[in-house]
């Protein structure tokens, strides 16, 4: 068919959800990779401002467009232009507009509910500690867990303090039976025989007073004065005891709203009539489940969701993956109404040339096969390489990769830029200019190998690791008081007018006049003096100033924050409060949260102690270097690089895809696996639970291909001899390098 034929066609297919929403039916549009998705979802949006617009401005009402990260929301913005009858935003800052409005009983209840969880879940934590460790028993028993519980309370800042400063095992011991009364020091004795077992178990016991001691608060506190629950953008941990929350406890307060009150269901319906989720493959099933109850709510023809994305394109174990469709027809069979959904495929691709095209349709090999919307792109390139003998026996894998991209260069029109996917973490940081960042925070361990593709080279900032979300919004923080660009509101968020820009300028002055920061350390230090400066001035609205800041910036009011903690910090500085406890706890200081693969010993503290001084100390320009890899600032580079995951729903002209048997140390063989599976047809069957690994492995392969408009290099650093036959039944002839 020709361009003009495709193209009438595909505006068909558009028309097809013109006509679901003019019939108030909710659907699903499935697009494969470079079908113009983002366009189609822009074009639905449109359309209903064009023909809508009336009954939207009559019922204040809006559209909102949902979309999986701030950078999608940001080009869905730019490119659809401003409206105020069009809402684009992720999820969670959708929801907790709504959410906040539920205060005085609802969302208090919910939050109670789960402290109450908490608290059962931490008695059982007690109990299975006690019980598989000897010398726990004793501290345990009916007598004493009672005694030992107010020793807690009594000497925990003791405690803190000890551990903070990273006291030898000797001292804390000594330490801990002087504080101890008569009557439970054989118990104690008997429990300190292990350090490492009873630090753990004082934290568990304290944690429990924490959560009953909130849950009190909130079941004391007069009924006219309910207590305030936060939800934490900042922060990707709950803290529950502190009342605050984050993104994955905001969607299960949601859902149970939205199940719960009917109330919460009207709020929604009446004022988004139309809701569109972008990437609906990357959402978490709480969202699916909580649309499809306001779908089963709505009034028919006043209210539609309208999804859009791929599900060969879920590459994340918290999305929905293709499961939407089992999501309605189990809550349909709950027998409140039957809900439904309109499917709509979109089935040309407008990115790629028909060489691509074919092999991600051979890869995909579901009922969605791609055409090319224009029929004479035709001068694509796919080629797959594997090493010869003796280079495929050499460690060096960067200067292999450095070679086979030099090889390619000569190739291509002058300064056409490669994009590289790689696998390997460390050689995305070292050659995006962070590598000694990477060695260090590998080296603390507090976040497991295999995790750190997700939690630290993530473009998503809700995958970071907590203290890495931490230290980023510290360089960003950096980078916003040293930007001419800055706005009073990048620094302060929305302050009511109480900062003015006298009060916003003495701050950025009074942290500017401190020797320029070479590591994040000094910029800590340079913060904790201009806190200490302030503090001298004792002007209350500079000391606003910067609470505002504090909060803004990293998601903290200092110094009340240490007050409720109450963890013998309250004489610290900031630099001291930041540090040896904001990041050591992300680090390090819960035993549920912990992602360390290291045991404890005795001075494991000053051990831990010693990782975030060296990872602090790292020179910043290497922050910088990586805070521009998350952000996607390297993209006027000849040569840039990416992980895999980092390139969702991005498209390069030429593509260079670096393979090999495994995906880091624990996924030992997964492409190895996949291509060894693969049929005749080049198709992969999904049997059971134990091949979803296989499902993951050609979706992320799928998503990693389909990046690629002209040209498709993959390089295979393995043997392939055992699956040489299968790789050709994609690529064909298999060229070596």
């Amino acid at each position: 068919m020709s361009l003009q034929e495709n193209i009438s066609k595909e505006e068909q297919q558009l028309k097809k959800i013109f006509t679901a929403i003019d019939d108030g039916k909710s659907f699903i549009v499935h697009a494969g990779a470079g079908a113009g998705k983002t366009y189609t979802l822009i074009e639905s949006i449109k359309y209903i401002l064009n023909h809508k617009l009336n009954t939207l401005r009559k019922h204040n009402q809006k559209i909102i467009c949902i979309t999986y990260t701030n950078v999608a929301v940001d080009e869905i913005r730019h490119r659809l232009g401003e409206s105020r009858f069009v809402q684009v935003s992720t999820i969670h800052e959708m929801l907790w507009q709504q959410i906040k409005l539920y205060q005085q009983y609802e969302l208090v209840e919910l939050h109670k509910n789960k402290l109450e969880k908490e608290i059962e879940n931490t008695k059982s934590k007690i109990t299975e500690l006690a019980k598989d460790s000897a010398n726990l028993a004793d501290i345990n028993t009916e007598e004493n867990k009672e005694l030992f519980r107010q020793f807690v309370q009594e000497n925990k800042d003791a405690f803190f303090k000890l551990e903070k400063r990273g006291a030898k095992a000797i001292e804390f011991k000594e330490k801990m039976l002087n504080l101890v009364q008569a009557d439970l020091r054989s118990a104690l004795t008997k429990a300190l025989i292990n350090i490492k077992n009873f630090k753990d178990f004082f934290k568990i016991v304290n944690r429990m007073h924490s959560y009953t001691q909130a849950l009190e608060d909130i079941n004391q506190t007069n009924k006219n004065k309910k207590p305030s629950i936060e939800y934490d953008s900042n922060s990707n941990s709950d803290r529950l005891a502190s009342l605050k929350f984050s993104h994955d406890t905001l969607l299960e307060y949601s859902l149970q709203l939205v199940k719960q009150y009917d109330v919460f269901k009207k709020l929604l319906t009446d004022q988004y009539p139309y809701i569109f989720i972008d990437e609906y493959q990357d959402t978490n099933e709480s969202v699916i489940r909580l649309m499809a109850y306001l779908q089963q709510y709505a009034h028919p023809e006043r209210w539609l969701v309208g999804y859009f994305g791929d599900s060969k394109q879920n590459i994340y174990d918290s999305g929905v993956g293709n499961h939407i469709e089992n999501i309605y027809r189990e809550i349909s069979a709950e027998g409140k109404g039957e809900i439904k959904l309109e499917k709509i495929v979109k089935d040309f691709n407008r990115r790629s040339q028909i060489q691509i095209i074919n092999l991600i349709n051979k890869i995909r090999n579901d009922e969605l096969t791609q055409k090319p919307i224009d029929p004479d792109r035709t001068n694509g390139k796919v080629e797959f390489y594997c090493l010869k003998a003796e280079a495929a026996e050499s460690d060096k894998d960067e200067e292999i990769i450095d070679q086979f991209i030099a090889h390619l260069v000569p190739s291509l029109p002058r300064n056409e830029q490669i994009n590289c996917l790689l696998l390997l973490n460390r050689s995305v940081a070292s050659m995006s200019g962070f590598e000694q960042l990477y060695n260090a925070i590998g080296k603390a361990k507090f976040i497991k190998h295999d995790n750190l593709n997700s939690m630290l080279l993530s473009r998503i900032l809700n995958k970071l690791h907590p203290a890495v979300l931490r230290l980023y919004q510290l360089v960003t923080a950096y980078n916003s008081l040293n930007n001419p660009h800055t706005t009073l509101y990048d620094l302060f968020g929305n302050t009511q007018r109480s900062v003015t820009f006298t009060e916003a300028g003495e701050l950025v002055k009074i942290l500017k006049q401190q020797q320029p920061p070479a590591t994040l350390n000094e910029f800590i230090q340079n913060i904790s003096t201009g806190l200490n400066q302030l503090a001298k001035n004792k002007n209350k609205s500079e000391s606003d100033a910067i609470q505002f800041w504090l909060k803004n910036c990293f998601g903290i009011n200092y110094p009340k924050d240490i007050k409720q903690n109450n963890a013998g910090l309250a004489d610290l500085s900031f630099a001291d409060y930041y540090i040896d406890f904001l990041l050591y706890e992300d680090m390090y200081g819960s035993i549920n949260h912990a992602e360390t693969e290291v045991e404890e010993t005795d001075d494991v503290v000053a051990t831990n102690q010693q990782h975030i001084s060296d990872i602090l100390d790292i020179d910043l320009s290497q922050w910088l270097s990586w805070v521009d890899f998350i952000d996607d600032h390297t993209k006027q580079q000849q040569v840039r690089y990416h992980t895999y995951h980092g390139t969702k729903g991005e498209e390069y002209d030429n593509v260079v895809i670096i393979m090999e048997n495994n995906f880091g140390s624990k996924q030992i063989n997964k492409f190895k696996n996949y291509f060894s599976s693969l049929s005749a047809d080049a198709n992969i069957q999904v049997k059971d639970e134990e091949d979803k690994e296989l499902e993951n492995t050609r979706n992320l392969f799928y998503t990693a291909c389909s990046r690629a408009r002209k040209n498709l290099w993959i390089l295979y650093l393995d043997d392939i001899t055992e699956i040489r036959d299968k790789i050709e039944l994609l690529f064909g002839t298999v060229k070596t390098f």
